[in-house]
């Protein structure tokens, strides 16, 4: 079904649903909630002053870098097998952002079809992220992170996520981060300074969620329009700075795949992140 065939309140009350089910099959499905209840354990705080090491490059040739137009579990879904990271694009101050409500954005659908939300919500783990964005007076947040290894995806990843057989089951290390959030500004209201300070605190953001996938040794960085999206971040900014970055971990990872989900009516995010990783 596609997202246009249904209003966006009955497409909010079938997230709502979904996201039920999800709770309910995670509490009475062994492999499921002994996942969950691992994934709440496995999670790790990285505070923004923590030093992390990458290891050392694992790849003679350069990762390929691909753009594509999926969600991200999605995308995902194509390397089972290989050791996946994936970046969340977190809420700061809510675990799942607004899942419990219905919302359709890109940490929401994640929650809904995987073994994350437990980890992120009331896990005593988790919480220190959530504390330390509470005490900021900013909305530029931090290079704080959570990281949780293992997730399982146990329903498809679209516009109504349906359960999958368990040979289908992926499973994906989770990078939690949030992007600065610029709802409250706009850019090309901005002094230069100040879109100068945006663009390095990405770069910053960025080089501490490659940092992390790399220690982990994934093999597949599952990225995309990081920002861009409720938090209004300019995606020829975003997608620059992920250019600038990458540069620095080609050899990390086999494949980077920047999943940056396209609808019929709007592939604004794919066209500029496309247009600038490609050349």
């Amino acid at each position: 079904m596609n997202t246009f065939n249904i209003s966006r309140a009955k497409l909010r009350e079938s997230n709502v649903e979904v996201f039920r089910d999800t709770m309910d099959r995670i509490k009475t499905i062994p492999k499921l909630w002994e996942k969950a209840e691992m994934n709440r354990r496995d999670t790790i705080f990285f505070p923004p002053e923590k030093e992390i090491d990458p290891l050392q490059p694992r790849y003679e040739k350069q990762s390929a870098i691909i753009v594509s137009g999926k969600r991200t579990a999605e995308a995902a879904m194509n390397y089972r097998g290989k050791h996946i990271a994936l970046l969340n694009f977190a809420s700061a101050w809510t675990p799942g952002g607004g899942v419990l409500s219905g919302s359709s954005a890109q940490e929401e659908s994640l929650c809904r079809i995987s073994t994350l939300y437990p980890a992120l919500q009331g896990n005593p783990l988790s919480a220190p992220f959530y504390d330390y964005h509470h005490s900021l007076s900013s909305y530029d947040y931090s290079d704080a992170v959570l990281f949780t290894p293992d997730v399982i995806f146990f329903k498809s990843d679209g516009t109504i996520p349906e359960m999958l057989d368990e040979e289908d089951w992926l499973h994906a290390d989770v990078i939690t981060s949030a992007a600065p959030n610029l709802q409250y500004e706009r850019w090309n209201e901005m002094t230069k300074a100040r879109q100068e300070e945006i663009r390095n605190l990405f770069l910053s953001r960025i080089d501490r969620i490659l940092t992390i996938a790399a220690s982990a040794q994934a093999d597949v960085l599952i990225l995309g329009a990081f920002g861009c999206g409720a938090f209004h971040n300019p995606p020829d900014v975003v997608a620059k700075c992920f250019k600038d970055v990458i540069q620095s971990y080609s050899h990390y990872f086999e494949t980077i795949e920047f999943a940056v989900f396209t609808t019929p009516l709007d592939d604004s995010n794919y066209r500029v992140f496309k247009a600038t990783l490609h050349t």
